[in-house]
Parts: structure tokens; C-alpha cells; sequence
């Protein structure tokens, strides 16, 4: 789950672990009003620590 400055859901997206440390996107979404932002890149960076990104289960 992915949250701006006030707490508000941006985006979610869902992972499917293929292995240990091995996942891959299974789908991501991100509000309109948030899109451009760089939201849905976040979690994939390498040099992001997952920014806003929040895991849920």
C-alpha cells in the first residue's frame, strides 16, 4: 500500500514470491491523481528503501 504525506492510499500493487529475496509484479495500481509522481517505481528501485510503500498481507 502506498500512502502520500497525509496517510491517503496512492497506489497498491501485488507481489508473487518465486523464490527467497525473488518476487515479480503482479499487477500495480496508482490513483490518477497520483500518477507521474514516480509512486509504482518506488518499490522496484533498487536505491529506494519502499519510499511510501507499505507491505500488507
Amino acid at each position: 500500500m502506498a500512502r502520500d504525506e497525509d496517510g491517503t492510499a496512492i497506489g497498491c500493487g501485488a507481489l508473487r514470491e518465486l523464490g527467497t529475496g525473488v518476487a515479480e509484479v503482479k499487477r500495480m495500481f496508482v490513483v490518477p491523481a497520483a500518477r507521474g509522481r514516480g509512486v509504482s517505481k518506488a518499490p522496484t528501485s533498487p536505491s529506494s528503501s519502499s519510499g511510501c510503500w507499505t507491505p500488507q498481507r
